[in-house]
């Protein structure tokens, strides 16, 4: 059998995949350039599951050539199909999907519920310029954009696209073909070990007793790194714009702070203080002091 763990933005699959492997009792897994490889004991690494070895296919095309090399192997094997990050790809995934289904593909799909624009920091994404080209504009038009308008433009824009964007994908899910097992993320993210349980059910397989404490210690890891992520966006930014718009000298350049992160910030900035960040040049101060004077 094959099977495909996914999501159409980051929200922990990869995790899912690995779980899945190692509560069968899979002493290797199956990767279409590396071949069969022994199974990470943990996966975790500070944010995500990165240590696990999966299948990564972009776009309809790779999925395809994964299938035709998945589908010579004598034993199951598993990978995590996802699309390029754009505006209005949501109902392709969906037809995507649904032709994995008329594969004979077992998909289970995490579906992404959450408001806040969180996803993006699980992945250790480091190129946001070319994630906010994809996703915002035309990526060979304005790759030259100086990163002053970019974060003006993106800051403005982020939020109530993603809820947009949530509304999209609620609509296109409608038509996703019924064997697809779905999951909602915060689901995912507080009850694993109970929806571990539904997907075996779901497929008719057991999971390996001896398997489970081990796999219970990564998922509180797992589940640690994913809370660590949560207060860094629901109370750490929040009290960092706080800072600045009370002029505080503080530095936060240790946070090291992604051009996302920026723009989530600026976001912040309007919608708790209804002030903007109108900054003179492409330079992002990492102090709240500084960062103060340029507030409008």
């Amino acid at each position: 059998m094959i099977f495909a763990f996914t999501s159409l933005t980051p929200s922990g699959a990869t995790f899912m995949d690995w779980s899945w492997h190692w509560l069968r009792g899979d002493n290797s897994v199956w990767n279409k350039e590396e071949g069969w490889t022994p199974i990470s004991k943990n996966p975790n690494r500070a944010r995500n599951a990165g240590k696990h070895l999966k299948n990564h296919p972009i776009d309809l095309d790779e999925w395809k050539s994964f299938l035709e090399s998945a589908k010579r192997e004598t034993k199951d094997v598993s990978f995590y199909p996802i699309m390029e990050p754009q505006n209005g790809n949501e109902d392709d995934f969906v037809d995507n999907i649904n032709w994995l289904i008329s594969q004979k593909v077992n998909v289970v799909l995490i579906k992404r519920t959450q408001h806040f624009p969180i996803g993006i920091l699980r992945t250790d994404h480091k190129n946001d310029l070319e994630q906010f080209l994809l996703t915002y504009f035309d990526k060979d038009k304005d790759k030259d954009i100086d990163l002053k308008k970019l974060r003006d433009i993106v800051s403005i824009r982020m939020v109530n696209d993603l809820k947009t964007w949530l509304k999209k994908t609620e609509t296109a899910f409608k038509r996703l073909n019924k064997e697809v097992f779905t999951i909602e993320d915060e689901e995912w993210f507080t009850k694993t070990e109970e929806m571990m349980v539904k997907i075996f059910d779901k497929y008719n397989v057991p999971i390996v007793a001896e398997r489970l404490a081990h796999w219970r210690k990564v998922v509180k890891q797992w589940q640690e790194n994913y809370k660590k992520t949560e207060q860094f966006f629901h109370e750490d930014l929040p009290e960092i714009a706080d800072k600045i718009v009370a002029g505080e000298d503080v530095d936060f350049g240790h946070l090291n702070l992604t051009l996302y992160t920026e723009c989530l910030l600026m976001n912040l900035l309007m919608s708790r203080h209804g002030k903007r960040l109108v900054l003179p040049t492409n330079n992002f101060p990492k102090n709240a002091k500084e960062l103060h004077k340029f507030l409008k």
